[in-house]
């Protein structure tokens, strides 16, 4: 045996001990579950699975559990395809489609309806047009290798010294749980209540909601029910201040889309912001997710009717 490969069967077992003993950076970022590169890779691929999709921006995938939602929905398969930023319009639409199953005989499409997906900043740069740009070989380098190269990442001497004395832990800790579903169980500690408001006052302020992109998801709706698929709307739970932002400032007349998507095929369901409160006034924690996504089911799981604008 040269000296060459007896340095590397003694490198490697002594680079993997070091894989699994080396201590976590402290990081405002924790990921767990399956891993992010893996999980948007598999989120972006589906076709031709599902009876019912949930659809929309990150107000749905961190807001809505198709594990919780399955008992009421009597076992149909279920799975969130919300991505970061998420357009109602064009190319996510057309996949949103495309992964349901031709074979579901009552086929439902529920989408997450807010002011940002209306939006041609939205439009514009989004995290499905990011995943979908991929080309094959570099989605399965995300999907296979990525995570594994995560492994050897190099720390340094003081990360590991940090990290064993708890020394330059940050203030807030950003928690995500990725579900193999498609569901991102978020929790921000502590939270923020108004932290997403200046991010989205500078973003509407920037691009308000765009009628031609309402009136493009009206005529998708319409076409999806006229082919036998149920869709149903709903705006995501906000805080008071981001509704108030939201449609003065994004220009979001939301009973004026409520009547034209429930006259187009659709139904509207209302929820009361209050019963579900956010950690950044944008988005919901883990166990509110949960309550919502229970309650969502159970709105879906009785007849189709349509929703009076304003009504829940």
């Amino acid at each position: 045996m040269g000296p060459s490969l007896r340095t590397f069967l003694l490198a490697v077992p002594l680079v993997l001990v070091a894989g699994v003993l080396r201590p976590r950076e402290p990081t405002v970022l924790e990921n767990h579950g399956v891993h992010p590169a893996r999980f948007w890779v598999r989120k972006a691929s589906v076709r031709g699975e599902l009876e019912v999709v949930l659809a929309g921006d990150s107000r749905v995938f961190r807001g809505l559990s198709p594990s919780a939602m399955k008992g009421t929905l009597a076992g149909r398969s279920v799975a969130n395809l919300g991505f970061s930023g998420a357009c109602l319009c064009g190319r996510y639409l057309s996949y949103v489609e495309a992964a349901l199953d031709p074979r579901a005989r009552t086929p439902l499409i529920v989408l997450g309806i807010t002011p940002h997906s209306l939006t041609a900043h939205a439009a514009k740069d989004n995290g499905y047009v990011a995943e979908a740009r991929r080309s094959r070989s570099e989605a399965l380098e995300r999907a296979y290798l990525t995570p594994a190269m995560d492994f050897f990442e190099p720390v340094t001497m003081k990360a590991v010294s940090n990290a064993w004395t708890g020394a330059g832990r940050p203030p807030t800790r950003y928690v995500q749980r990725f579900a193999d579903d498609g569901w991102v169980a978020s929790d921000l500690e502590p939270p923020e209540p108004d932290g997403a408001l200046r991010e989205y006052e500078a973003v509407l302020g920037a691009s308000p909601v765009d009628r031609g992109l309402v009136a493009a998801l009206v005529a998708t709706t319409a076409r999806w029910a006229q082919r036998g698929v149920r869709v149903v709307g709903f705006r995501p739970p906000v805080s008071a201040r981001m509704r108030e932002l939201e449609d003065r400032l994004g220009a979001f007349d939301e009973p004026e889309l409520q009547r034209r998507f429930v006259g187009a095929g659709g139904e509207y369901l209302v929820f009361d912001d209050a019963a579900y409160p956010t950690y950044d006034g944008s988005h919901v924690g883990a166990a509110v997710a949960l309550a919502l996504s229970r309650d969502l089911a159970a709105r879906l799981g009785g007849a189709p009717r349509e929703s009076a604008p304003g009504t829940p």
